[in-house]
């Protein structure tokens, strides 16, 4: 694995002209600048940072490969009425439970026009989430979200809006809890904000985990009230 310097200050660009030319035949041409401005570069990151995601409170498991923390460019269009094969971002998942798709995790995800973070799990299965429901219905458990929440909040991530009009017929909270129940999965996350010097730098580890580290406390309580066994 090539020793980690920081990302590459042309990645963004990059990224730019993907979206510009999202066709096989580009991506073919321009192959071997993806493997050496996104891939190398991201798994070199990935793997530096997988020992201090492990020490997190909870531990976040970090893989060096395509398809693990490192998500695949090529889009899946056969459901899809946009037919571009190709992501125009990168994105890095460290998932603190069993799978990186079913499980709460931290994401970084970087485009063309910023840095993108965010920590939690998009969407419950009918069994996660009655015991989703049944967590934010407990007055102390509902107070610990809304704490985590707070603490992402000002770290610059905030609480996707809920999935639902309404809270669903017959799910009894109290008023101060409607909205946490119209949600079907707690996502926080900012919004490709300007990056920092220090992510083109070997100063890029240790930035990404100050700022990842405030939003564990999501993932701390999903797997603690969610996903306990």
């Amino acid at each position: 694995m090539t020793e980690f310097a920081g990302i590459p200050k042309s990645l963004p660009a990059f990224l730019a002209e993907l979206a510009e030319n999202n066709s096989r035949e580009w991506f073919a041409e321009n192959r071997d600048r993806f493997q050496t401005l996104a891939v190398g570069p991201c798994l070199a990151l990935i793997d530096a940072l997988a020992p201090k995601l492990a020490a997190m409170n909870p531990p976040h498991k970090a893989i060096a490969a395509t398809n693990r923390s490192l998500r695949r460019i090529y889009r899946d269009t056969r459901f899809s009425k946009d037919k571009t094969p190709y992501y125009t971002y990168l994105h890095l998942i460290f998932w603190a439970g069993d799978h990186p798709m079913r499980s709460p995790g931290l994401h970084v995800v970087f485009t063309a026009g910023g840095l993108g973070l965010g920590a939690g799990l998009w969407g419950f299965d009918k069994q996660t989430l009655r015991r989703y429901r049944e967590a934010i219905a407990d007055g102390g458990k509902r107070k610990a979200l809304g704490d985590a929440l707070q603490q992402a909040r000002q770290a610059g991530c905030h609480l996707e809006a809920p999935v639902l009009k309404r809270v669903p017929a017959g799910l009894e909270v109290p008023q101060e809890a409607e909205k946490l129940a119209r949600q079907k999965g707690i996502v926080v996350r900012n919004r490709n904000e300007a990056y920092d010097d220090a992510v083109f730098s070997s100063n890029c580890v240790d930035y990404l985990i100050g700022r990842l580290e405030p939003l564990c406390g999501v993932d701390r309580w999903l797997m603690g009230h969610v996903f306990a066994d």
